[in-house]
């Protein structure tokens, strides 16, 4: 086992190259470096070799295995990362990228990383302490109130991120306040934002938060078995605009005594235009998409198009307080036989639901959805909710009498595969079971979709430029 204390030391100039040989491992002496590259001469650090990727381990006795400070124009890669404490009585973090009072940090490339065990504190999970938020797998921190700094050009792609307490990548900043007004004084967004083709399971908390961010781009990630230890969604949003999911993979997010949140993806707080498209959620323990925010928070334009939820618990689609000009069309709905709900002994299960939190949602479009409603228990609730438009969804299955009265509303019995019944993993496995016959009933009948809508469906089937007419649900149908 080698010391990393003497690589720590080096000053690290464009175009270095720190190479860790493949099959060894280091110590628990923290790698702390404060790189800065050229636009065209970055600095690697990464690995050579044959063999396992290198193992670099905290073992707890750092706060973080691997810490680079104020970094531009840096690529790490293919390193094993663990920082476990079998005390279980530390706040760790795998790898953390920091900035304070520094600017604009620019072109941060993580790729391949296998970030693993940085399993520490198991108590209190319950509590929302936000601090607690910036602790996990990989940590993006930004600190200081005097010079407005944030991340552009950073990219997160290829890595395992894996048993990690508590939350899979994270992203936590001192200059988000501002956000609600723009004030740059108290606000400085990330831009050029990319976390793609990720593996995060077993997260404590959260698979993924995003925070203070302008247009990110979460794509082709997948997040299994989240938040076994405490409430969480999988993955969401928060102080950011126009953050884009899609073509990810949610599944398994755990429901524990106690917890609020156990859905597959969050659009939180202080979020404008949100898109969630083109997503695949399955056996989450407590529904497929929260939209919240309180009372003294906003959540406006949150977007909600072209997904499939299969065999998720508990609350389907949850509108959590004072959220505004949501939009919910386009997606396939399955409701499993023997849905319940985890939240509250003897509670329904629902398939959209409204809640209050310091005040009820506002202005909220539901339409062209395909409902396959299998539970003979679930219900719609739309609580003190004002402006709740559904239209031109299909209902198939069950019919509570809650069901809403839509205008163009649809119903009838669909042949569904037995298949479905049973989820299956990887966001192409709805190949077919979805895709329902012309004559089915779906393959017109529905609204026009929003004007900037990409017209093509969960399998990027190319959809006719019709202006009105649409097809219902998330996929087209079979001729």
């Amino acid at each position: 086992m080698k010391s990393c204390e003497a690589v720590s030391r080096l000053t690290l100039k464009a175009g270095d190259k720190v190479l860790f040989k493949k099959g060894s491992i280091w110590s628990a002496e923290s790698l702390t470096l404060s790189p800065i590259g050229a636009k065209d001469n970055p600095i690697l650090i990464s690995s050579y070799g044959d063999g396992d990727l290198p193992k670099i381990e905290g073992k707890g006795s750092v706060l973080s295995t691997v810490a680079i400070k104020n970094p531009s124009y840096v690529e790490i890669s293919n390193l094993d990362i663990s920082n476990e404490d079998t005390a279980h009585k530390k706040l760790l973090r795998g790898i953390t990228l920091s900035g304070s009072d520094a600017g604009i940090l620019t072109h941060i490339t993580l790729k391949n990383l296998y970030v693993h065990d940085v399993t520490g504190l198991t108590e209190n999970y319950h509590d929302e302490d936000v601090t607690r938020k910036s602790y996990g797998g990989i940590v993006f921190l930004i600190e200081g109130k005097t010079v407005r700094t944030a991340w552009d050009t950073l990219l997160v792609e290829g890595c395992k991120v894996v048993d990690t307490s508590a939350i899979g990548i994270t992203f936590v900043t001192s200059w988000a306040k501002g956000h609600r007004t723009y004030d740059e004084s108290a606000w400085a967004p990330s831009t050029n934002v990319v976390i793609r083709g990720n593996e995060i399971r077993r997260s404590a908390r959260n698979g993924l938060i995003i925070r203070a961010c302008v247009s990110p781009l979460i794509e082709h990630n997948l997040f299994k078995e989240c938040a076994v230890q405490g409430s969480g969604n999988a993955c969401f949003s928060f102080d950011c605009d126009d953050a884009l999911f899609q073509y990810n993979e949610s599944c398994f997010t755990k429901f524990n005594p106690g917890d609020v949140d156990a859905a597959g993806y969050d659009s939180d707080y202080n979020c404008r235009r949100s898109v969630f498209q083109y997503n695949y959620s399955h056996d989450n323990d407590y529904g497929f998409i929260l939209i919240c925010c309180n009372g003294k928070a906003f959540n406006d334009g949150t977007i909600v198009r072209y997904n499939i939820s299969q065999n998720d618990n508990g609350v389907l689609v949850r509108f959590s307080g004072t959220v505004t000009n949501t939009y919910v069309y386009n997606n396939t709905l399955f409701a499993k036989s023997d849905m319940t709900n985890p939240r509250t002994q003897g509670d329904m299960p629902k398939i959209f639901y409204f809640k209050s939190w310091s005040g009820w949602a506002k202005n909220t479009f539901i339409f062209n959805n395909l409902i396959i409603n299998q539970s003979k228990d679930a219900i719609y609730d739309n609580g003190g909710s004002t402006g709740t438009h559904f239209s031109h969804n299909f209902y198939s299955g069950f019919h509570p009498q809650s069901e809403p009265n839509d205008d163009g509303k649809k119903t009838g019995a669909l042949i569904i595969d037995d298949r479905v019944r049973i989820a299956k993993a990887g966001w192409s496995s709805p190949t077919e079971l979805f895709i329902l016959k012309s004559n089915s009933g779906i393959a017109s009948g529905g609204m026009a979709p929003l004007r900037n809508d990409p017209r093509k469906d969960y399998f990027s089937q190319v959809v006719p430029n019709k202006s009105n007419d649409w097809f219902i649900g998330a996929l087209l149908p079979k001729n």
